[in-house]
Order: structure tokens, then sequence, then C-alpha cells
């Protein structure tokens, strides 16, 4: 069956993520207060989705960061750790963001309780890949 390209005379426009938009740190930030309990005695782990190419990954690292820092001018953590999943990168590569976050989880929860927040659009699959890693 060949389909009809659709004629159109709309105009679009792509705009940039809504990364660190003060609506997407405001929305993080509630979100985070509601799942800490005592964030002075707590850690907090960022969890990002994040790119296949390692360049984009520190970019989307900094990125984390800086929210993590506006999240802490009201929730004051005793540590901010930021990471992604790399889910779509190679296996290696995935495998290996896979264990540094078990790693960093198993350290910080020496420490105390640890909240850990899911920065992403579609939360659901990076929540369940986050429980199995």
């Amino acid at each position: 069956m060949t389909e009809t390209p659709i004629k159109s005379t709309s105009r679009f426009a792509v705009s940039p993520g809504m990364d660190e938009h003060l609506l997407i740190v405001a929305a993080l930030s509630e979100y985070t207060r509601e799942l800490s309990q005592e964030p002075t005695k707590e850690a907090l782990i960022l969890v990002g989705h994040g790119p296949v190419e390692e360049v984009e990954n520190i970019m989307w690292i900094r990125q984390l960061k800086r929210i993590g820092k506006e999240i802490t001018k009201t929730l004051n953590f005793q540590e901010v750790v930021c990471m992604n999943l790399r889910s779509d990168a190679a296996d290696l590569v995935r495998e290996q963001a896979h264990a540094d976050l078990r790693e960093v989880g198993q350290r910080l929860s020496k420490q105390g309780r640890v909240t850990v927040v899911i920065s992403s659009l579609g939360t659901f699959m990076l929540q369940q890949e986050v429980k199995t890693s």
C-alpha cells in the first residue's frame, strides 16, 4: 500500500529540551522533597537515561549536577551524586554504568538513607532498570 505524502503549509519549530528549565528543577525538587525523609542525613542520587556517546554523557552529567545544586539550595543533602544509566549504549558501556550505580548506591547506603530520583521523561522503564541494577 502506498501512502500519499502529507501536504502542509504549516511551519514547524524545534526547540531545545526542557533540560534544566526552572519548571523541571521545581518539579524534581518537589518530587525529591516527597521522597526524602530527612535530607541532612541522606544522600541523593540523580539518575538520568543518558546518551550513547561519551562526550554527550559528560554534558548530561554536568546538567544533572546543576539541577542537583539547585535542589540542594532548599534540601541540604549530605552528598549528591549524578549518574546516567546509558541504556541505549553498547553492552559494555551500559553494564559499566549500571555497575557504577550499584557501587555508589551501596557506598552511600552504608552512610545512611539514599534517595534516588530519576530525572527523565517516561520514568517507568528507568525505575525498573534502577531496581535491577
